[in-house]
């Protein structure tokens, strides 16, 4: 891969070479012309050529890249090494042309009429003055660099020969913390620094990967995690990565197979097993699934996997309304990992169906509070946002539900939809809404399900077309999806005073028994509105009859 990146280098230089002959050529030659007619041309030429030189190679240097490092994204550093060798080579002709533009601007030479004798002395002159000044420009530029690199400490080679392992211990340590952002940062510069080559080197890889998934940048994970697994085709871990970053990407009999390699690999791989009952459960194999969680938790070897298995294994239950066995697997589990932001977050779910409303409400502020789980985090807010919601206290539910957007959590759709029902709810007006849903969602793509029922509400969707948006290619997913289908569609119908038809709606969506929701929660309470205010109206009039 190196190789290829190198080529796109090269490519780039050769191109910006070739502009900047054209342009510095073009430049001086008209600035020889312009030198006739105005005074001052040469020196102001050198001293602007000297700036343009400085101020382009800067902005270059720290020109905002897409970021990504050798393993990242091979695509998007292919371009990056491409530009990158065009942009560097390119500024000296940029500059050069800027700067016999800069000379127009010199006053007019009264005495213009040269004879050719004069202009004949000073041509020498005029092809060493650009020479000279782009050689210091760039003097001044790597100068600049240098002395800006030692005074911050990002030059790397020499500074210490302990560099790579410092930094990956930094990384490390912030990956712990749950700081992902930052331990990414640090994993990279040890992946520069040189210091580690083979396996050393995919196991940062490995590392960087589970920060990158942890973030919810599946791409880059999947990427980090290919580059360890070409590094080292015998690491069960780097098989593992990735196959877990199929799961998320839903291609699962790619991570089927990954997880079976590393399983081969490491054959009391527990970590591996949980995961390959997470992928049988999204295929809709549930016996599989609990299979693997069981020898998951029968290898007792590592800690985390077995936590996460008996999570797993909890949801299981609790999908099966076996809440008490759901409970005590998620009490074991927190057991093991008590900062375990995730376990928090699903025991509260757990605790909510149970009735314990308040032990459960703690359970998501505890997950939220932990603050190393981006994903359990976003689920927290949404599921304590949900609890405020149906208590009536909306300016909590539009806290929790707003600040999936302010702390760039993910499930950002979900979040719109359940705050415009929140701001509905409120009493607040259509147009109140939308300005405020428009200034929060700004700078976000709102594209996954269930972005259209956001559409829907703001009337931008029909009927119809909302309820053909939940399809998916998964059937597990699909159904998921369709029970929210109804509650969405439900919800809208009230808003349009369509009660009979909402109820209809309700009633679809908790036949599906998707109880994992925030939708099967919100459809049971509005179900029960409905059913409450028919029996007032039912009452109301028996009344009416006999007096």
């Amino acid at each position: 891969m190196g190789m290829v990146l190198g080529v796109g280098l090269v490519f780039g230089i050769v191109i910006g070479v070739a502009i900047s002959l054209l342009l510095g050529i073009t430049a001086v030659f008209m600035t020889a012309r312009v030198s006739k007619l105005r005074r001052h041309v040469w020196q102001t030429f050198c001293l602007a050529e000297i700036a343009f030189l400085v101020i382009l190679f800067v902005g270059v240097h720290h020109y905002p890249h897409e970021t990504g490092t050798p393993g990242s994204n091979y695509n998007i550093l292919f371009l990056y090494f491409f530009f990158s060798g065009l942009a560097y080579t390119a500024v000296p002709g940029i500059a050069t042309l800027l700067a016999f533009l800069t000379t127009l601007l010199c006053p007019k030479n009264p005495s213009a009429n040269l004879e050719a004798s004069d202009t004949q002395k000073y041509r020498t002159v005029h092809i060493l003055l650009p020479l000279l000044s782009l050689f210091l420009g760039v003097g001044i530029v790597f100068a600049f660099n240098g002395l800006h690199g030692l005074c911050s400490g990002e030059l790397k080679v020499g500074t210490s020969s302990n560099y790579g392992k410092e930094m990956l211990l930094g990384a490390c340590r912030l990956s712990g913390q749950g700081k992902h952002s930052e331990s990414i940062n640090r994993y990279s510069d040890a992946i520069e620094s040189g210091s580690f080559k083979g396996k050393e080197l995919g196991d940062i890889y490995v590392r960087r990967g589970w920060s990158y998934n942890r973030l919810g940048n599946n791409a880059c994970a999947m990427a980090d995690f290919e580059r360890a697994v070409q590094l080292n085709p015998e690491d069960a871990n780097a098989f593992n990565g990735r196959g877990w970053s199929y799961v998320k990407s839903e291609r699962y009999p790619e991570a089927l197979a990954d997880f079976n390699t590393a399983i081969r690999l490491s054959p009391r791989f527990s970590t591996a097993f949980n995961n390959r009952g997470v992928a049988f459960k999204e295929m809709g194999r549930r016996d599989l699934a609990l299979e693997n969680y069981r020898k998951a938790i029968e290898l007792n070897n590592d800690p985390l996997p077995k936590a996460n298995a008996l999570f797993n294994l909890g949801w299981l239950d609790y999908q099966d309304n076996r809440l008490e066995s759901a409970l005590a697997c998620h009490n074991q589990g927190i057991g093991i990992l008590p900062d375990d932001a995730m376990g928090y977050n699903d025991r509260g779910v757990i605790l909510e169906d149970m009735g314990q409303r308040e032990k459960a409400r703690a359970d998501y502020s505890k997950a939220i509070e932990l603050g190393n789980d981006p994903e359990a985090a976003a689920y927290a807010r949404l599921n304590r946002g949900t609890l405020y919601l149906m208590d009536g206290d909306y300016v909590s539910a539009n806290n929790d539900f707003s600040a999936v957007f302010k702390d760039k959590l993910p499930m950002r759709e979900r979040a719109a939809a359940l705050l415009f029902i929140s701001l509905k709810d409120s009493g607040k007006k259509q147009g109140e809404i939308d300005k405020e849903l428009t200034a929060l969602t700004q700078g976000f793509v709102l594209a996954e399900w269930p972005a259209s029922a956001l559409k829907l509400f703001q009337s931008h969707l029909s009927l119809d077309e909302f309820a053909a948006s939940y399809w998916h290619p998964n059937p597990t997913k699909r159904q998921s999806q369709q029970a929210q289908m109804w509650f969405y569609l439900g919800q809208h119908l009230l808003y349009l005073g369509q009660d009979e038809k909402a109820r209809d709606c309700f009633e679809r969506c908790l036949k599906l028994d998707n109880r994992d929701s925030n939708e099967w929660s919100i459809a049971k309470t509005r179900l029960a509105q409905i059913k409450s205010r028919d029996l007032t109206s039912r009452n109301g009039k028996k009344l009416d009859s006999v007096r």
